[in-house]
């Protein structure tokens, strides 16, 4: 028998991966990774749209104390929120008349949640105040926007 002929039997198995076997590894922790990031993302949106939503309760609550404050002059409290141009040209101090306290609270929502409506009414002596905005950042779709309603006895 000649030396240099292979002997199949005693030759040692191939180690390593096939190219078939690493490109379906890639490909699971490309998914892997897709997803993560899905998740990250997703996670980012609903922390923002429940600091959105802490943001309206706390406006809401200070706007139905202003009125239960002011409960002779409420009235001039109601409506829906200004511009921001008129809401933001009013100072805040102790010496504001109603009016102008609600503009001064229209010009902090305006900060704080900048595409928000807000609506206050005040019917039989239940004041109310509804704040709407968008769910996502600049997303108008109406399927898309949130709303509060708080309400209070006067």
């Amino acid at each position: 028998m000649n030396s240099h002929v292979l002997n199949r039997s005693n030759a040692k198995p191939q180690s390593g991966y096939t190219l078939i076997e690493v490109l379906i590894a890639i490909t699971l922790i490309g998914f892997g990774l897709l997803g993560t990031g899905f998740l990250i993302a997703l996670g980012i949106q609903n922390v923002q749209s429940s600091n959105n939503l802490t943001v309206a309760t706390d406006l809401a609550q200070q706007g139905l104390d202003m009125m239960k404050a002011n409960r002779i002059e409420a009235y001039r409290m109601i409506g829906a929120n200004a511009n921001r141009a008129t809401a933001c040209g009013v100072e805040d101090t102790a010496e504001i008349n109603p009016f102008q306290q609600r503009r001064v609270w229209d010009c902090r929502m305006h900060r704080q949640l900048p595409d928000a409506t807000a609506n206050w009414t005040l019917n039989n002596g239940v004041a109310t105040i509804t704040i709407t905005w968008s769910g996502a950042r600049g997303d108008d779709n109406a399927e898309n926007r949130r709303e509060l309603t708080m309400e209070i006895q006067l």
